[in-house]
Formats: structure tokens, C-alpha cells, sequence
């Protein structure tokens, strides 16, 4: 039977025998001497995220974990379990995707309901089934699309901390982004809501990276901020050339 174990020092994963679990064991990855009894013992009461405690069950789980990535950034990325595999923090933006998601399907449905059940005539029907069924289409597309959109950005963002020196696995950069992603909930809060998410999905992922890719602030900080300037040069680009292609090629409108 094999022991699961994790490096202290380069935080890489791999099983022992049983028999061994008691023994000193060298790293493989770095050479650094662990011991995997000892090493189990230890990550219990040093490594935690309470999103992945199945004791505190999904809602109580979801809101403490929430709770302290908000408000404790730098502790629950110090804390956050990096060998529990990809599921837990996929879950958990999932979670958020969906709370966020709720209140626009649920205009959307009553909405759609008053237009088909109270319309005069047949546009008005028609304009409530299109309402009903795009909710009903995005609802379904949300899970994929979350998912798909979560990978892109860990392999920009997992890109950047490689670029800056991070030594962390692209699981790690999936974790604290999937994490991170808790704080779009406070978009639910009228008028400053977006600016309050995006402060807080900041400051988690400087943290987040901070931790989990061994790297200082001021590099975690260039890890979001390498493709926000890369994104508003390729855009600046884009307009620059459109406007080059107009002043070439001028329309002329028909009178």
C-alpha cells in the first residue's frame, strides 16, 4: 500500500510504500530530505481550505472559505491545500458562476413568463419564448463555459509567473484563479459592486500567486499585470490600424 507525501520545499507530490512512511525519503525533484509520516501529520493542521472539509458540508464550506479569502487573502492562500487535486477548486467557481448567474435567469424568467403569458399579440409571445429560451441556453452552457474560460486564463496567468521566476505547477496558478473567482460575487452589489470585485480578485491573486509559486509580492503583482498590459496593447493596436485602414480608405457615403 502507498503513502501520499509532499515535498516541503518544492511542494512536489508523489507516493511512498508504507513500509518506508516512517523513513526519511529524499525529494526527487530537489533532494531534500522529508519524512512522509511526519510530513502527513504536519500538513493536516498547516494546510487547510474549508471549501475542502467535507465535515462543514457545501454551503457552510463554500461561505467560510469565501469569507476568509476575502477578507484573509494572505492566509488562506498560505493555507490552501496543493495536492487535493482539481476538482475542489473547480467546484467552488462553479459555485460562484452559478450564484452569479441566478439573478439575471431569474429577471429573465419572469420576464419571459409575463411575456407569453400576458402578450396581445403574436411578437409579443414570440419575444417571451426567445427571453425563456436563451436563459435557458446560457444556463446550460454556464458549467462548459466557466470551465473553458477558467483554463485560458491559468495559461496566461500560469505563462506570466513562469516569466517571472514562480516554481509552482499550472494546478497551482488553476487554484488560486478558481479561488480567486469567489470575489465576482460582490458584482451582485449595486453601482460599486464591479469595482469592489475586481479590487478583491486583485489582491487574491497577488496573493494566491505569492504563496503557491514561491514568489515575492512586487512579482506577483507583474504576473496581473503583464497580461492586462498586453491585452490593452493589442487593443490599442487594433484600433490604430482600423483607423490607418480608414484614412486609406475613406467611405464615401451615396447621397
Amino acid at each position: 500500500m502507498s503513502v501520499p507525501t509532499s515535498c516541503p520545499a518544492c511542494a512536489a507530490a508523489w507516493t511512498v510504500p508504507d513500509s518506508l512512511s516512517a523513513d526519511s525519503i529524499v525529494c526527487p525533484s530537489c533532494g531534500v530530505t522529508t519524512s512522509p509520516a511526519k510530513r502527513a501529520a504536519t500538513e493536516q493542521d498547516r494546510f487547510y481550505c474549508e471549501w475542502e472539509d467535507p465535515k462543514l458540508g457545501m454551503f457552510a464550506g463554500y461561505w467560510t472559505a469565501w469569507w476568509r479569502a476575502l477578507f484573509h487573502p494572505d492566509d488562506f492562500f498560505a493555507r490552501l491545500p496543493r495536492t487535493t487535486g482539481l476538482r475542489p477548486p473547480t467546484t467552488f467557481a462553479l459555485m460562484t458562476a452559478a450564484q452569479i448567474y441566478a439573478p439575471a435567469a431569474f429577471v429573465g424568467i419572469v420576464v419571459g413568463t409575463a411575456f407569453c403569458a400576458l402578450g396581445t399579440d403574436e411578437a409579443l409571445s414570440s419575444w417571451g419564448f426567445l427571453i425563456l429560451g436563451s436563459v435557458a441556453a446560457i444556463g446550460l452552457l454556464l458549467a462548459p463555459l466557466s470551465i473553458a474560460g477558467l483554463w485560458v486564463l491559468t495559461l496566461v496567468y500560469h505563462a506570466g509567473a513562469r516569466l517571472v521566476g514562480g516554481s509552482g505547477r499550472i494546478s497551482d496558478s488553476y487554484r488560486v484563479l478558481a479561488y480567486s473567482w469567489g470575489a465576482f460575487t460582490l458584482k451582485l452589489i449595486p453601482t460599486v459592486g464591479p469595482l469592489l470585485s475586481l479590487a478583491a480578485h486583485v489582491s487574491q491573486g497577488l496573493h494566491g500567486f505569492k504563496h503557491l509559486h514561491r514568489i515575492s509580492m512586487f512579482r506577483a503583482l507583474l504576473v496581473i499585470a503583464i497580461p492586462a498590459v498586453a491585452l490593452f496593447a493589442l487593443l490599442t493596436a487594433a484600433i490604430v490600424c482600423a483607423i490607418l485602414l480608414l484614412m486609406q480608405n475613406p467611405v464615401v457615403l451615396d447621397r
